[in-house]
């Protein structure tokens, strides 16, 4: 079978990381498959030494940007000759004439929420939200079928969207190979580090993220625990807006020097990252299935995050969960994951509980082949 796998739009963020596992794999192991892989420079790593049989092209530019972006996939597919497209995470800004896969992870496609609508400027941010949902939406529906990673997006979308159940297929998402194989666990620790305490958020800066609110949590740190010495670790691009104004809030509140920006972090260093700090913190108020939770879990790093009901029906009893945009609970809740030694084994114990219920990356994408293969063979048996 012919698969042209499309991941020219996944360059950052949780996106990128699904997309970098997935080209592993496939590497690894096709299936007796001919791949074509188009993909964004984030996954550029995981292409090194691809063997040659595996026809590899790397898009410097998204198709959701660049009108030749999108003609260069148009004529990639034309001269590829797919039995599929696979977009493992869309919309692809592509019409394929090939059958088209697409994998739909936005969650202000699948079950956008007041909430996070109240994360943006009205009416302006509004509208140009609204505007790019309707957008995406146009673009999903040139997909024959579609694959999610929770039921719950997959009601969402059915309902939101009018597609048939039959048409959506559930998986699951999962940290990356990388995780596990540089040995499980080993970042977890059920007392911390002597010294300064990291706290990592792991996320690209995105509005719903709320990583506008770490300045404020770190002045709450420091309110209730003078003595702690502890950074908070953020993962921005040097040059984004976002930076500048969580910066220009924490020297205002006087926690500069608590802030660490340590740039954009290539895929694979993701373990590294990990393993250097004590507890990751997500106020996220909006989301489908971060990959910070599994990852978080096989470091073995206890995870504070939302009290919403995504946050909890991936991570359950193994975060502690604040209440949305309350500083001060989230300090609370991050200084009982550093330093109280009963809630940090509870979360790690509770942690590899739960990530032993996800797939591996290696059953993950075994799952995404079959339903290749399954889509495939459904659409030649038809008429």
């Amino acid at each position: 079978m012919k698969i042209l796998y499309n991941a020219t739009t996944n360059a950052k963020g949780g996106s990128a990381q699904r997309a970098t596992s997935f080209v592993t794999e496939a590497i690894r192991d096709p299936r007796g498959h001919q791949w074509c892989l188009a993909i964004s420079p984030a996954q550029a790593d995981a292409v090194t030494g691809c063997p040659p049989e595996i026809d590899v092209h790397v898009f410097e530019e998204k198709p959701s940007q660049d009108r030749q972006s999108r003609k260069l996939l148009r004529s990639l597919e034309a001269r590829f000759r797919p039995d599929c497209v696979y977009s493992q995470l869309g919309p692809a800004y592509v019409r394929f004439q090939s059958p088209h896969l697409m994998g739909v992870a936005d969650a202000w496609v699948t079950h956008p929420s007041l909430r996070a609508f109240r994360t943006l400027s009205f009416p302006i941010e509004w509208i140009q939200m609204v505007a790019a949902g309707i957008y995406k939406t146009c673009w999903l529906t040139q997909a024959n079928a579609y694959v999610v990673e929770t039921e719950y997006a997959r009601q969402s979308f059915h309902r939101l969207h009018l597609k048939s159940l039959s048409t959506i297929s559930v998986v699951p998402n999962t940290c990356g190979r990388q995780y596990t194989e540089k040995g499980e666990w080993e970042g977890g620790s059920f007392t911390s580090r002597q010294g300064t305490l990291r706290i990592l958020t792991f996320a690209a800066p995105y509005t719903h993220k709320r990583l506008e609110i770490i300045p404020q949590v770190a002045a709450e740190i420091v309110r209730q625990k003078p003595d702690l010495d502890f950074r908070c670790v953020i993962t921005l691009p040097q040059d984004c807006r976002e930076l500048a104004s969580i910066l220009a809030t924490a020297e205002k509140l006087g926690v500069l020097q608590r802030i660490e920006n340590w740039g954009v972090i290539p895929t694979l260093q993701g373990p590294e990252i990990y393993r250097q700090c004590d507890a990751c913190f997500l106020p996220t108020v909006l989301e489908t299935f971060s990959a910070s939770y599994p990852e978080s879990m096989a470091m073995g790093v206890p995870m504070v995050t939302t009290d919403l009901g995504f946050a909890h029906d991936v991570c359950k009893t193994s975060a502690l969960y604040f209440e949305p945009d309350n500083a001060r609970d989230a300090a609370e809740k991050l200084l009982q994951a550093l330093l109280d030694q009963a809630t940090r084994r509870r979360l790690i114990e509770s942690g590899r509980a739960v990530l032993a219920q996800l797939p591996s990356a290696e059953r993950q994408y075994q799952i995404q082949v079959d339903l290749i293969e399954a889509f495939v063979r459904d659409r030649l048996r038809r008429p």
